[in-house]
């Protein structure tokens, strides 16, 4: 089973020994693999190429590789388990939930992480005021 442990606010994955094969979708460096455990095949994707190369040098033992979530590039079944730290809501949610739904085998593991609604509703209120919006009237164009 894939279940948690608590870092401050932040969650990591613990992944239970009958996992053998784990997917990371948007793994970003990888480091939420590195401290999920060690006794399974740790694989993740991401857009990002650079935080993939930062990430292979920091875990050598990963195989991160560049793909989307919407079409992942692994056989169905292909894995035990699948995990997502924060990364779902910057996707194509209904086409990655089924993609992992499908390289995952028949009763295996997913575990999502969200950011708290707060955590959200604060960077939208940083984002809006940095943008510096003035009231939208029919005389201004918006």
């Amino acid at each position: 089973m894939i279940t948690h442990e608590r870092e401050g606010t932040r969650a990591w994955p613990v992944v239970a020994d009958e996992l053998r094969r784990v997917l990371d979708v948007g793994c970003g460096n990888g480091d939420a693999l590195a401290r999920a455990g060690a006794h399974f095949v740790a694989v993740g994707i991401d857009i990002d190429h650079d935080a993939l190369r930062t990430g292979s040098e920091l875990f050598p033992r990963h195989r991160l590789c560049r793909a989307t979530a919407e079409a992942l590039p692994f056989k169905a079944g292909a894995f035990d388990g699948a995990l997502s730290r924060v990364a779902l809501p910057l996707m194509d949610i209904p086409p990655v939930l089924a993609e992992i739904a499908r390289v995952v085998r028949r009763g295996g593991e997913v575990w999502l992480a969200f950011h708290r609604v707060s955590y959200v509703r604060t960077e939208l209120r940083k984002s809006v005021r940095a943008l510096n919006l003035g009231p939208c009237t029919s005389a201004t164009s918006c």
